[in-house]
């Protein structure tokens, strides 16, 4: 509500004072935020933008996307600098505000390689934890933007072809109930499992498959983490039934 607004407003006004640049993340609410107090606390601000902007107005009706221009059209006037993960969504962001285009860059988003790969062998997952071994994985937060409604759809597709064929989701979010519905819905109750958030890696070596279904967005980081781990992280298991054993 509007005071948990403001005391969040406060904390970040009385941390900005500490420190020398504010960056905001989390999209356009921390953003904000961040503008907001590093300007009551007289500091420089960074707003740090994941989602490709274009796209994501691009799906909204017009007076959605109207009002949500606007409002980033103002708070997109403060910041010193506004990065972006890819360089699509830089030139995204110069055609949208094209008067901050001296102010707007990407940089991509860092992976650690190396701790990707001890925590691939040392952390348990839930995933590995299934009986029979799965075959398909995604990963993210349980929202619409990820696509997992479009995913588990599929499968329903998927499944009439190969009735053997699993998918698992690691990752939580708001729609867990909705996902949940949908797949007993589609009686697809032993054919995909949400199994919460935890360490992806190993999952993601393990599987025969790794699947993104995303609506939109700026760095598909997770696929990346997933394309190095199928790669380069050895964990000694992986599922005994591919998909082409239905």
């Amino acid at each position: 509500g509007i005071l948990s607004f403001f005391k969040i407003i406060h904390a970040v006004r009385k941390a900005a004072k500490a420190n020398d640049v504010v960056v905001g993340a989390l999209e356009l609410q921390g953003i904000l935020c961040a503008v907001i107090g590093a300007t009551l606390a007289g500091r420089p601000s960074i707003a740090w933008v994941h989602k490709h902007l274009g796209t994501y107005l691009g799906r909204r009706t017009w007076v959605s996307r109207a009002l949500y221009w606007l409002v980033c059209a103002l708070v997109f006037s403060f910041p010193k600098r506004i990065v972006t993960v890819s360089a699509d969504a830089a030139k995204s962001l110069c055609s949208l505000f094209f008067w901050r285009r001296k102010a707007i860059t990407f940089h991509y988003n860092p992976i650690d390689f190396a701790a990707i790969e001890i925590e691939a062998k040392q952390l348990t997952s839930a995933y590995l934890e299934q009986s029979p071994p799965r075959c398909v994985l995604a990963v993210g937060r349980l929202t619409a933007q990820k696509g997992f409604d479009i995913l588990i759809q599929a499968m329903s597709t998927v499944v009439k072809v190969i009735p053997n064929a699993h998918l698992s989701i690691l990752g939580e979010g708001e729609q867990r109930v909705l996902l949940e519905r949908m797949i007993q819905d589609l009686k697809l109750s032993k054919n995909v499992s949400l199994l919460g958030f935890t360490c992806p890696y190993r999952a993601m070596a393990a599987t025969d498959l790794f699947v993104m279904s995303s609506r939109y967005e700026g760095l598909p980081t997770v696929m990346l983490e997933a394309m190095y781990c199928a790669a380069h992280c050895d964990v000694g298991v992986g599922c005994n039934h591919g998909l082409n054993n239905g």
